[in-house]
Order: structure tokens, then C-alpha cells, then sequence
């Protein structure tokens, strides 16, 4: 579906999906939509005996629907690959006519908590920052890694949705973090153009949350700014909201927020301007 500024949906394209599977992100470039498939599928027959709503099914493929914006069906250009999966997407841009995708793609199941269909038992596989390109004019498609080192819940500046950007934000492994510590427990900030990833982690017995970006101010560059990172205290059982220079995140917060309780665990959340709030409309 496409809507207006004011809400109303102005134009949709029906999907014949490749099987009932889960469909948890997708990313918009400024001229395709990129919808992933991944094979965690339901089957009716289990939910109706009482069995989880998806299983993953690791004989199945992975499908990615190349969607025109606007455009129709017809001019869907699908593609495929052996079973990997994916919770998030960083961005989609264009260059000519290939469009590419950069998400934290796992070689497997990405969610340990959805059994897999033939029983076996679950294999871990870290998520990896990784570039899929896809060219519906003559149907090739490639992939290569970006990071080698694992991440998750990617952010950006949101001005740079669906354009040519250069920085990333993520939580990541901490810097010469050893087994037995928290997983992701660091911030990092992945720089597309040198490969270099900087990081800030809380310290001891503290993990992080996904990250929110703020703009420096509506004119400043791409990746100026601050991010707002919850900070779970887990020996304390309270949080902290950790304000960082997105620029320089190894030199620490620039502000930090001692909060009195614990905020649980969040998935998602974005920065809305003040403007925002008045209008009822928020844009890029």
C-alpha cells in the first residue's frame, strides 16, 4: 500500500506470496520496495493442534519481491536464494538498475523460539551486516558481507531513507568482548564508506537497546546528531537513558539519565520533532 501525506492510501499492489511465511521488515529505496520472505511458515493443521504459529522450514528457499513504486503486479520481479532469515533492514538505495539491500542477515533461523518443522534442533548463527543486490532488468542478484563481526536492530538517519548514505547505527559486540558476556551490550556506529564500525559499550553487567537518532538541527549532515540509547543496569534492575554524539560515540554519553525503574525490553522507536507533535505529520 502507498499512502498520502494526509493518510489515505492512494495506491496498492497485491503480492502472490511463494508460501504463508513471516513477513517481519521491509525496506523502501527512493524508486523500488524491497519485501523479503523468509521460510518460517505456518501451517494450520499444527496451530489447530495447538503447535507454534510459525515453524522454520530450513528445506524452503527465501523470496524477495522487487516491488515498483508506483506499479503493478505484473511488474514484480521476484528472486530467490537457499533458507537464511532476517528480523531488520538498514536501508535500500538505488545505483542504475540494480537495487540493494543492507540488513543483518543470519545463515539460518534467526528466532530460536520458532521450532523447526522436521524436529532438528536449533542452530545459532550470529546476524551479520550484509549487502544483497538485486538487478530486475536481467534477473542477477549478488551478496556480500559488510561486517564481520555480529549486530543487530540497525538505525539510521532517517533523512537518508531510501538514498546513497554513509553511516549505520547498530548494537553490537563490545570490543574484545569474551565469551560468557553480554551479547550485543555496545552501540556502534558503521561507516559504510571506510568499512570502520565505533563503538560505546555501558560497561559490566549492562546491555543496551536499540538506538533512536536525532538530527543536529533540520540542515545538519547526514549523521549529525545525537542517539538516545536505553541502557538495561542488570545487576541494578533499573535503566538509564544514555544520550550520545553520533559522531563520537567512543568518547562516551554526552548526557546520561538515571532513571529510577527498569524499562523492559523495546523493539522499535524513531524521533518525532516537535513539529511533528503540532502538525500531526512527520516527514524527511
Amino acid at each position: 500500500y502507498i499512502a498520502d501525506a494526509d493518510g489515505r492510501i492512494v495506491h496498492e499492489i497485491p503480492l502472490q506470496m511463494p508460501y504463508p511465511g513471516m513477513v517481519h521488515d521491509f525496506a523502501v529505496s527512493d524508486s523500488p520496495i524491497i519485501v523479503p520472505f523468509f521460510p518460517l511458515l505456518t501451517d494450520l493443521d499444527v496451530v489447530k493442534a495447538g503447535g507454534p504459529y510459525y515453524q522454520c522450514h530450513p528445506d524452503q528457499k527465501s523470496f524477495y519481491a522487487v516491488v515498483p513504486r508506483p506499479g503493478n503486479a505484473g511488474q514484480v520481479r521476484w528472486f530467490d536464494r537457499l533458507a537464511v532469515s532476517a528480523g531488520h533492514m538498514m536501508n535500500a538505495v538505488t545505483e542504475g538498475d540494480t537495487v540493494h539491500l543492507d540488513l543483518c542477515l543470519y545463515e539460518g533461523n534467526c528466532f530460536d523460539f520458532f521450532p523447526s518443522n522436521d524436529g532438528s534442533p536449533f542452530k545459532p548463527a550470529p546476524p551479520l551486516l550484509t549487502r544483497m543486490s538485486f538487478n530486475p532488468g536481467n534477473g542477477q542478484w549478488a551478496m556480500r558481507r559488510l561486517l564481520g563481526s555480529p549486530c543487530e536492530m540497525p538505525k539510521i538517519d532517517d533523512r537518508w531513507m531510501g538514498k546513497p548514505y554513509r553511516y549505520g547505527f547498530v548494537i553490537c559486540r563490545p570490543p574484545g568482548a569474551v565469551a560468557g558476556t553480554v551479547g550485543m551490550g555496545a552501540i556502534g556506529c558503521f561507516d559504510h564508506r571506510s568499512g570502520a564500525l565505533s563503538s560505546w559499550s555501558p560497561g559490566p553487567d549492562s546491555g543496551v537497546q536499540e538506538p533512536v537518532f536525532v538530527p543536529r538541527g533540520p540542515a545538519a549532515a547526514e549523521g549529525d546528531g545525537y542517539l538516545l540509547v536505553l541502557v538495561n543496569r542488570l545487576s541494578q534492575l533499573r535503566s538509564d537513558l544514555a544520550i550520545l554524539d553520533a559522531q563520537k560515540l567512543e568518547d562516551g554519553p554526552v548526557a546520561l539519565v538515571r532513571l529510577p525503574t527498569r524499562v523492559r525490553s523495546t523493539f522499535h522507536g524513531m524521533w518525532v520533532p516537535a513539529d511533528a507533535l503540532a502538525s500531526g505529520q512527520y516527514s524527511v
